[in-house]
C-alpha cells in the first residue's frame, strides 16, 4: 500500500504540474482565475439573496420553478404544490420575537413553510435560543407544516445555547430540522441548477457562483485541476482504493496539524511574554484588540480583531492596516 500511495501522489503531482503549464500557456485566452464574484464582497446576506432569487419561481431568471423543484427533491422536503398555489420567497423574514430568518419559502401565505438559517463562517456564533425560537415560530405559524434548514460550513454545528443536542436530534427525527452544509450540499445543488438551466446567461452566473463557493469553502481556485484529480481517482479500482485510504486519514492529519499549530502559538506567547487565550494574542498595551487566528474549511484566517463593537467606519491601527493592505486582501 505504501508504494501505491507513493505512486498515487507522484502521478497527481505530475498531472498538476502539466495542468499548470497549460494554464500558464493559455491563461491569456482562458482567464481561468477571472470570476465576476471577485468584484464584490460575498457575505451571508449576499449568499442568502442569491439563493432566494433562484428559489423564487417569479424571479427574473425566467426558469419558473425549475430550481425550487430541484431544491425540494435534493433535500427530500415535504413541500408539494401545484400551479394554482401561491409561492413566495423572502429574505430576512421577521418572527414574533423580532428575530429574522435568513430565507423563508411559503406556500399560500402560511400553509407550508421552509426556513433557511444561513451561516457562511465557522466562527459566526448562534444567538441564544436562536434556532429554538425559529422552530417554535414556524411550528406556531404553520401548525406543524414546516422545516428549518440550518446551512453552514461543514465544520460548524448548532451551539447548545441555540438549540440543545437532544432537541436537535428530536427535531431532525421529525424532519422539522435538517442540517446541511455548503461543501456537500449547496455547491452540488448550484451545479445541478446550472445543468438544468435553459438560459445561457443565467447558467454562466450559476457556474461562476459555484466556482466562488468552491474557492470559499473548499479552497479550490481552479476547477479544472479538481476535475483532473477526480478523473484520475475514478480511472481504476487501484486509484479509487488508494484515495479512499488517504481520505480516511485526512481528518486525523488536520487534527494533528491544528494541535501542532496551537502548540507553536503557545510557545511564541511564552517566548514574547504575551497573554494568549485559545488562538488570540493579547499584547499588554492593547485594550480593545487582539491578534487572532481562526480555522476555515480552506485554511487559516488571521488578523487584528476588535474585542468590542465599534463604529463601522472608524479605522483603527492605520499603520497595521496599511501593512496588511499592501500584502493581503483586507477589509475595514
Amino acid at each position: 500500500m505504501n508504494s501505491k500511495i507513493t505512486n498515487f501522489y507522484t502521478t497527481i503531482q505530475t498531472k498538476i504540474k502539466a495542468a499548470n503549464e497549460v494554464r500558464n500557456q493559455f491563461g491569456k485566452i482562458l482567464s481561468p482565475d477571472f470570476n465576476i464574484f471577485n468584484f464584490w464582497y460575498i457575505d451571508e446576506n449576499k449568499t442568502s439573496e442569491i439563493l432566494a432569487h433562484f428559489l423564487n419561481p417569479k424571479e427574473t431568471h425566467h426558469q419558473g420553478d425549475t430550481f425550487l423543484k430541484l431544491f425540494i427533491n435534493h433535500f427530500n422536503l415535504d413541500f408539494e404544490y401545484s400551479d394554482d398555489d401561491d409561492i413566495t420567497v423572502e429574505c430576512e423574514h421577521s418572527t414574533h420575537e423580532n428575530r429574522r430568518i435568513d430565507i423563508v419559502i411559503r406556500k399560500n401565505k402560511f400553509e407550508k413553510i421552509i426556513g433557511i438559517e444561513n451561516k457562511i463562517y465557522t466562527w459566526t456564533k448562534d444567538q441564544d435560543n436562536q434556532v429554538k425560537d425559529y422552530l417554535l415560530y414556524l411550528n406556531k405559524t404553520t401548525k406543524d407544516n414546516y422545516c428549518l434548514l440550518y446551512l453552514s460550513p461543514n465544520d460548524k454545528t448548532i451551539s447548545d445555547l441555540s438549540l440543545s443536542k437532544d432537541d436537535v436530534e428530536n427535531y431532525s427525527n421529525q424532519n422539522r430540522l435538517k442540517i446541511i452544509n455548503y461543501e456537500e450540499d449547496i455547491i452540488n445543488l448550484i451545479h445541478l441548477f446550472a445543468l438544468h438551466c435553459e438560459s445561457e446567461r443565467v447558467r454562466f452566473f450559476l457556474l461562476e457562483f459555484e466556482k466562488k463557493l468552491k474557492e470559499l469553502f473548499i479552497g479550490e481556485n481552479y476547477m479544472d485541476e479538481s476535475k483532473m484529480i477526480t478523473d484520475f481517482i475514478l480511472e481504476n479500482d487501484t486509484n479509487l482504493e488508494t484515495s479512499l485510504k488517504v481520505a480516511i486519514n485526512l481528518q486525523q492529519v488536520k487534527s494533528q496539524l491544528k494541535e501542532e499549530f496551537e502548540k507553536q502559538l503557545k510557545e511564541i506567547a511564552t517566548e514574547l511574554n504575551i497573554k494568549i487565550i485559545e488562538r488570540a494574542f493579547y499584547p499588554s498595551k492593547w485594550k480593545k484588540h487582539s491578534i487572532y487566528f481562526n480555522y476555515e474549511a480552506s485554511g487559516i484566517i488571521y488578523g487584528i480583531a476588535k474585542e468590542a463593537p465599534t463604529e463601522a467606519k472608524k479605522v483603527y491601527f492605520p499603520e497595521i492596516q496599511k501593512t496588511f493592505s499592501e500584502k493581503f486582501k483586507t477589509s475595514n
